[in-house]
């Protein structure tokens, strides 16, 4: 039990990293589906293929898609290192296309009993109309904890992301955006996983504060049963 509160807890404090918004704060409700299909090459070396559709304006129309190829390498004491590939295809009501490089370095750890975990990212993006490369940085802390007597588990994220850099056209340097996801999964079967959630996006766009409440459906597919 006591396992539980301190996750509950710990999910509950990420939300004051969340900085508060001004008045007259604009908000929209999207969702986000992703299906990401897993294939391990050696014990040490994976690769993998995203897709993922999001859709925006309260979930009334479709905003962009998603493709994003990676590989990741494990390392020893539970740290990973990945590097990938992200294609946006803005769809006719979307804003813009993208491209993106980017390379990760995770590491997880366990505290109390609990599963935590790491992530730095770097991104090179490639945005259409923006006239150099922007360099974005990610930091995400992840807990997640398995339920008592259920194949069920509970996960709760907080991720910073800063803009390194200023492009013409492009996004301002300095505080980008703060995620914060709180959710639920489980395996379906030994091949395939299933999570969901809620995803709280507070954004900074030119001095114009917004927040996209986000309803988060993942499913995972691996070419061999997961051990």
């Amino acid at each position: 039990m006591h396992r539980l509160i301190t996750t509950v807890v710990g999910a509950v404090g990420l939300t004051i990293l969340i900085p508060q918004p001004a008045a007259g704060t604009e908000n929209d409700w999207q969702q986000w589906s992703t299906l990401t299909f897993k294939h391990q090459f050696t014990p040490e070396i994976g690769a993998s293929l995203g897709l993922r559709m999001r859709f925006d304006d309260d979930i009334s129309r479709a905003k962009d898609l998603t493709i994003r190829p990676a590989i990741v390498v494990k390392g020893a004491d539970g740290m990973n290192l990945g590097v990938g590939y992200d294609h946006i295809e803005a769809l006719p009501h979307g804003a813009t296309n993208e491209d993106r490089a980017w390379q990760s370095i995770d590491y997880e750890f366990q505290m109390i009993g609990i599963p935590l975990g790491h992530r730095f990212r770097v991104e090179e993006r490639f945005i259409e109309d923006v006239s150099g490369v922007v360099v974005r940085a990610r930091y995400r802390l992840r807990l997640k904890h398995d339920l008592t007597d259920s194949p069920w588990y509970i996960e709760g994220s907080d991720e910073v992301f800063m803009n390194l850099n200023k492009q013409d056209g492009g996004p301002e340097s300095g505080f980008d955006q703060n995620r914060i996801f709180l959710g639920m999964g489980r395996d379906l079967s030994p091949r395939v996983g299933l999570k969901f959630g809620y995803q709280s996006a507070y954004k900074d766009r030119s001095g114009e504060d917004r927040i996209d409440h986000t309803l988060i459906l993942n499913f995972t597919i691996q070419s061999t049963p997961d051990k």
